[in-house]
Order: C-alpha cells, then structure tokens, then sequence
C-alpha cells in the first residue's frame, strides 16, 4: 500500500501491508504465496520478480482493492522477471518522456521497458495487465521460454531508442525467446519517427525467435504489424489476428530469406493464417518477404487483406493460397504469384465504415479456406465460433455463423492456444441434476464456479436455487466458457416479493476468471412489483451502470417464473440488449433496454454466469431459483 503502508509491517494482511517495492523485493516467496499491490497506487519501478512457484502452485503478483490497477513506471525494467512458474496479472506499467528526438518530430526516446522477461524466467504468465508508453511494452528474451502473454492491453509503446545511430523500439511485444504464446491481447500506437525509414514500430516483432504463437490478437494504428529478423528465428505462428491502420504507410508483415543482411535473416517457417488486414492509409504496403523469398520461408493462407496502395511484394514465390485481396478502387496491387484459389475480390464486410469485418452471406470469403489453420489445432474464430461452420473454413478471423457450430476435432499443437479464459462456446442446462452444497456442472459447459458460500447453492433436480440472505451477493460462472457475443436465456424465480430496495438476478458476460471484469445484465425485482432492466460493466471490481434502467412492462409475483433473455454483439462499441416476459406470455419483439460501452478490457472474450443480490435492507432471506439457461453464440 503506497500510502498507508509500512515497511517495518508482516506484510501478511491489507492492514499490515508494506509501503515500497523495495522492500517487496526482498519477499521471500514460496509457491503458492501472492504479492498483492495495492489498486490506485503508483511507484516507481522496478519491481523484480525473482521468485519460482511449481507448475500446479504458482507465485501470483496481482492487485487488491478497487479503482485504477496499480502502476509500475519509469525503471529501466518497470517489472523484471526471472523466475518460473509466475502468475502476473492485474499490473500497469509505462513510462514517462525521459528525452525527445527533436530532430524527428520530438519523438519520445529512452530505454523503458514494461514487462521483461530475462534468464531464468519460464512457464509465466501475464494477463489482465497494461503496459503503455514504452521502448517495449513486454520483452521476452532469448533466454526465458514458455512464457504466455495473455488479455493485455498495450497502448503508445512508441518510445525510440535514446542512441542516435539506432532504430530500435518503439515494439509492442518484442519475441527473442522460444515457444511463447501471444493471445487475446489489444496492441495499439506502435508508430515513431525514424531517421532512417521515416516511420518505424511493430505490435508485435520476433528477433531470433521460435516456435511462437501469435493469434486471436487485435493490432490498430500501428506501424507494422510484425517484422521477423535475425538468423535462427523460424517457425513462428500467426492466426486470427485482425489488423487495422489509418497511417498513411502501415504495414502488416515484414521478413525475409537466406540473402538478407545486416543481421537480419533469414526466418524459416512462417505461418500466417486466417488473419484480416485493412490498411487504408495512401502509402500502405502490407507484405513484404525479400531478399530470397520461398515457400521455406513463408506460408500464407486464408487471409484477407485489404491494402489501399500495395497489397505486397515478394522477390519470389511463396506458399500463398486461399486468400482474398482487395482495394477500393477494385484494382488490388498484388506484387507476388497467387494460386488460383486466391481472388482478387470485394471481400463484402458487413460494415466497413463501422469496422465490421464479419462477412456477409455473399462475400467470397465464405467457405473458401483450406484447413491449415485447423491442422494446427486452431479451430475458433476471434469470435470464439467453432471453425468449420460449413464442409470448409471461412477466410479471415470472423467464421461466418450457421446455427449451433459443432467442433471439428483437431490435434493439439506446441503451444496450445488458450482461449480467453474457457475453451466451450454454448451452454445448455436444465438442472436435471441433484447436487447439495454447489450446482456441480452444467449438461453443457462445464463446471460451476461459485463466489459465496456452497451452502448457499443447491440443484433439486428441476432447478438451481440461490439462497441470498439480505446484503448478499452470490454468483455461478462457468469459467470454461469463453464467449464474445453471446445470446443467453434464463427463467427464474423468487420464493417471495422483494423487500428493501429489491432483489437481483444478472446474467453475466465477457466476465475475467477473477471477476473483476464483465459485463452484467440486472433484473430488479422491486417491492412495488415492478421488473426493471439495466445493463453495467465491472472493471477492477467496481460496478458502473450506463445506458438507461428501463421497466419489462410487467410485474411479478412470489414463484411465479419470469425469462430473461441478453444478447451482447460487438467491440468498440459494444452493445447489450436485454428484454424480460411473463412465463406464459409471448416473447416480446423488441428489446426493453439497449445500451452500448467501449471499455477497452471488456472488448474480449470471456466466461458467462449467473448471479443474485438481496438489498441489505431487506427484512428476509430470498430464495432465488433458475430452471432454463442456455447460451449460444
């Protein structure tokens, strides 16, 4: 805690909380123990996480209390680690302007990096985390390995290099270690003015790296996408990635073969798949593989790219096939051999002035991928959709949906991709079940989940029932669903009319594993009898209503059932929908209450749930109870 700790404190409670990292730095931790830091706090870096968990008890660095995550800035390394079996989530770093460029539009140069990953760290974790304003966001070097970089937000890492006579950073994720896995994660800003290119910066770039896993990643405004140098980086992965730029000259990828110099390649084996580029800057010039470009090189499938100069250029050919290229003016400038299952077509988003990238039931892009993707054993979209949905995949990260999807077996790749924080996409439970202390596990879904106490929760083999005692808060995840837009279905009931200020039933979407994060749907149930609507988002804990609290146009009575159905759709914005009826009467056409959000963590997938409240100025205990819950994508 930076302002009511002390360090001469145990450290064992908030109460007793130290005050400096300087003093966290000499924890000695075990596994299984977490250092915790205080939310709204600020210090300055570094915090060096030296300690090693086990794979089944790792050490976990993370936040406490409510408001801003707590921010690491201005070290060298703001969080250095080169421990093992980590868990670090929760955690802001960035940096302030140590010095300008200033003759190079005043670019902002130092060496700050966020996250650094050195020898000796291995099989960690990052996620839920921010690292803005920095020569790199998160490092990952050539000695540490199996490190996952999952959910995090990383925003203007757009910092130079302070030497002159170099071009480095200005790097959202910078790969020179083995066997890594970036997913799910918002890269944004990467662009500085360089000396030698005019304009330099990367979301994501690998030197010396291999067998990384670069997918389901949304990268916007950035100089490139990635750039892969140095010999010995090879056989690195990317999939499901989309890749959005307004600057004037963006690109998307970046490498090169056997005659490349200065250091600089070649890199063997890259695959980029099912991916979507939209560049619409005037000078953009997405592709490029120079200096000896083969199929040993690059392998490039499924994609579609749409680039309003120059699609690309390669020196030679590649292993293209199955992509779909296209311009405004409907002359692409494809600068390479296409095979003839590649189009040079109108890929027919469903919106692109809104950035909808879905496609619509006549784009070219539907039904025309081949399985390489799917060999890896990647088969969701960015949307979490099982892929196929059809005979054959859909180019692009957005499969176009066709009812209730069906998994495709696949086999298992190394590294596994991790769906943010579940791997299932529907849930249907009737509560046919008899479980006493707990709801066990839906038919499908998985596993709940509960915050509260089990005792509170019981299945009587017809129903889930929530016993919430006045001032409680009691809630069912099931955290291995991970959904971005989900439709969901619930009936449910109350054993009495509400007293206080009301009783709440929520429906619960794009929610973190921690339950800091989510989306949530609230039902109010007042004592007048009336039913009203709202939608809120939980960000670090703290619960903001927006949009409107609108009535069902109806009222309830004591165990008579009522449905409850939500639907989110979207990012940037996000929009929700919710409507309720009386059982027995028809379901409403319109929605009661739509409200839209842009929070950037919440622009994820994430798990679904149920969840209940009584005012603390209720008189009695209710009995919350729930008979239908289905969720489909």
């Amino acid at each position: 805690d930076c302002s009511a700790g002390n360090d001469a404190n145990s450290g064992r409670s908030t109460s007793l909380a130290w005050r400096t990292l300087s003093k966290a730095n000499t924890a000695s931790l075990i596994a299984g123990d977490s250092l915790l830091l205080k939310r709204g706090c600020t210090w300055t870096g570094p915090l060096n996480v030296k300690w090693s968990g086990t794979s089944s008890t790792p050490i976990t660095i993370d936040a406490y209390g409510s408001g801003a995550l707590p921010k690491i800035q201005n070290g060298h390394e703001n969080v250095m680690v080169t421990g093992s079996h980590l868990l670090i989530q929760n955690i802001w770093t960035r940096s302030d302007v140590p010095a300008v460029d200033t003759g190079c539009q005043n670019q902002p140069m130092g060496w700050r990096v966020g996250f650094r990953f050195m020898s000796g760290a291995s099989y960690d974790t990052v996620r839920y985390s921010r690292a803005d304003e920095q020569y790199i966001g998160i490092l990952i070097e050539a000695t540490a390995n199996h490190i996952k970089v999952l959910n995090n937000t990383l925003r203007n890492n757009n910092m130079k290099d302070p030497s002159l006579s170099s071009d480095a950073g200005s790097v959202g994720i910078s790969l020179m270690g083995t066997d890594n896995e970036v997913g799910y994660n918002d890269i944004y800003g990467s662009d500085a003015c360089s000396r030698f290119y005019g304009r330099d910066g990367a979301a994501v770039e690998v030197y010396g790296g291999q067998r990384n896993l670069i997918h389901h990643n949304t990268a916007e405004q950035n100089n490139n996408f990635t750039e892969l140098g140095k010999p010995g980086s090879s056989d690195n992965t990317y999939a499901y990635n989309r890749i959005t730029s307004t600057l004037a000259a963006a690109n998307f990828l970046v490498t090169r073969g056997a005659s490349a110099t200065n250091n600089r390649g070649p890199v063997y084996r890259t695959k980029f798949y099912n991916n979507t580029v939209y560049l619409s800057g005037s000078s953009s010039y997405g592709l490029q593989c120079t200096d000896g470009c083969t199929g040993g090189i690059l392998s490039f499938k499924n994609n579609i790219v749409w680039a309003q100069d120059r699609v690309g250029y390669a020196d030679a050919g590649f292993d293209e096939s199955n992509n779909i290229y296209w311009k405004s003016d409907g002359a692409p400038k494809v600068y390479f051999p296409i095979s003839s299952s590649s189009k040079k077509a109108d890929p027919k988003f469903v919106n692109l002035g809104a950035s909808d990238f879905h496609l619509t039931s006549t784009s070219p892009a539907v039904n025309t991928g081949s399985t390489a993707t799917l060999s890896l054993g990647i088969n969701l979209d960015l949307d979490g959709v099982y892929v196929p949905q059809a005979s054959v995949p859909d180019d692009g990260v957005y499969e176009r949906s066709s009812g209730t999807p069906t998994p495709t077996p696949t086999p298992t790749p190394t590294p596994t991709p991790t769906q943010k924080p579940g791997t299932l996409t529907g849930v249907s439970d009737g509560f046919s079940r008899t479980v006493s202390g707990g709801w066990g596990s839906a038919g499908t879904g998985g596993p709940y989940t509960l915050l509260g106490a089990a005792s509170d929760f019981n299945v009587n083999g017809s129903a889930g029932t929530i016993l919430l005692a006045p001032s409680a808060t009691r809630a069912a995840t099931l955290a291995s669903v991970a959904m971005l837009g989900p439709t969901a279905t619930v009936r449910l009931k109350v054993d009495r009319v509400a007293g206080g200020l009301g009783t709440y039933a929520y429906v619960v979407a794009r929610q973190t594993g921690d339950l800091r994060d989510g989306y949530k749907v609230k039902l109010r149930l007042a004592p007048d009898r009336t039913v009203s609507l709202q939608a809120s988002r939980v960000v670090g804990g703290a619960e903001t209503l927006f949009g409107t609290e609108t009535s069902a146009g109806f009222s309830y009575a004591a165990n008579a059932f009522i449905w409850l159905k939500v639907q989110v759709t979207g990012v940037n914005p996000t929009t929700i929908r919710a409507k309720a009826w009386a059982d027995g009467q028809a379901e409403p056409s319109a929605w009661s209450t739509v409200a839209s959000d842009s929070t950037t963590v919440l622009q994820l997938a994430g798990n679904v749930g149920l969840r209940g409240y009584n005012s603390k100025t209720a008189s009695n205990a209710t009995t919350l109870q729930f008979d239908y819950w289905q969720v489909t994508q």
